[in-house]
């Protein structure tokens, strides 16, 4: 059984680890976290299209060739 698109950002010490964010996605769909200057992005292998826009709060734009990117994590400093 294939579940749903989801991000888990953790932040890892030698120490510890804790839960920063998680962000679960509907099925087929697409589902993002920005975070501090990082933008993490997962496409559901079930996406149904040939590119995704994905639109940052500060108004920039990343579109994102799904067929590169499904199934996969994206992460990128911007």
């Amino acid at each position: 059984m294939i579940g749903n698109p989801a991000i888990a950002i953790f932040n890892y010490s030698s120490a510890s680890y804790s839960l920063i964010e998680m962000r679960e996605g509907e099925p087929g769909g697409v589902v993002s976290v920005e975070l501090e200057d990082y933008v993490f992005v997962h496409i559901d292998e079930r996406y149904q299209g040939e590119t995704k826009t994905i639109h940052l709060k500060n108004g920039e734009e990343y579109e994102l060739a799904v067929n590169e990117y499904k199934g996969k994590l994206f992460v990128k400093k911007h």
